[in-house]
């Protein structure tokens, strides 16, 4: 670790480090569309996207506490910050499901599930990619943080004052100049999004583990 850790710091990166071990040891070689239902699509392509949420999240947490302990800090902010547009999509991901296993209605989740897994926003294919924005503010209806914490981070990732003279410089009135440096954003705000980000994640991703199930036979007996 660098010099300028604190304990908490220490420990906050310690349960980062060891949710993503978890996570990583969970990673599927594959999903059968056998062993969802034998009729119905939803399941399975529902379960194709928590798998994939699941592949991205450990990937970008991978990647953002190599650069947290490089100190690259204004990386670590825009990998933070992609894993949690990834987390708010999980959640809103279980929502639907809850939903549809409630209603009986699978147009909201069919939807939902069509459009991430194959939609996109440079026309490439028929559907549109859902909005970032969206995704999030049905996310933050559940965890009331997670836009604040999404919206400091874009701060960083883009190139305006979070992300440049914030970032790499430090004002000097004595001799009126910047001094310029490696990214010196406060530690804390990466390592408390991160772990915030993965802790809801994987307690997200489990919960959905039983509502798949059911999920099936919701959608077996509409479609039967």
């Amino acid at each position: 670790m660098a010099s300028g850790w604190t304990p908490e710091d220490e420990q906050s990166f310690a349960v980062s480090t060891h949710v993503l071990t978890e996570l990583k040891a969970s990673l599927p070689a594959k999903v059968e569309a056998g062993k969802t239902s034998q009729k119905a699509k939803p399941p399975f392509f529902t379960t194709c996207l928590r798998e994939c949420l699941l592949f991205r999240v450990t990937e970008l947490g991978e990647s953002a506490c190599k650069t947290i302990i490089a100190e690259e800090l204004v990386s670590g902010a825009v990998l933070v910050r992609a894993l949690l547009e990834a987390v708010a999509l999980i959640v809103l991901l279980d929502q639907r499901v809850r939903e549809t296993i409630d209603s009986g209605d699978i147009q909201k989740l069919d939807d939902l599930v069509s459009r991430t897994l194959v939609g996109c926003r440079n026309k490439v294919t028929p559907l549109e990619a859902v909005n970032v924005r969206t995704i999030l503010e049905h996310a933050t209806k559940k965890y009331e943080g997670l836009g604040d914490v999404y919206d400091e981070l874009s701060e960083i990732a883009h190139p305006n004052w979070g992300g440049l003279l914030g970032a790499y410089g430090t004002l000097n009135t004595d001799e009126r100049l910047y001094e310029l440096s490696n990214s010196k954003i406060p530690l804390p705000i990466l390592l408390i999004a991160l772990n915030g980000a993965l802790q809801v994640f994987k307690y997200t991703y489990s919960e959905m583990e039983s509502s798949l199930h059911k999920l099936v036979g919701v959608c077996d007996k509409t479609l039967g």
